[in-house]
């Protein structure tokens, strides 16, 4: 965590995917699409994937 707070964009996506999948946190959709907001924001290709895959699972 604390690598994503300073900008890793690695350890943001996985922090994102923590969130995701509930490993150790618990699961929440918006702190996942917040992490990976940041990282995409960087123009990290697999962040911008992950945070499309995300808002199309909260749109069904």
């Amino acid at each position: 965590m604390k690598a994503a707070e300073k900008n890793d964009v690695e350890a943001m996506i996985a922090v994102g995917k923590l969130f995701e999948a509930a490993d150790g946190v618990e699961s929440s959709f918006i702190s996942a699409a917040k992490w990976y907001e940041k990282a995409a924001a960087t123009g990290n290709l697999t962040a911008k994937t992950e945070l499309e895959a995300i808002r199309g699972y909260k749109n069904e």
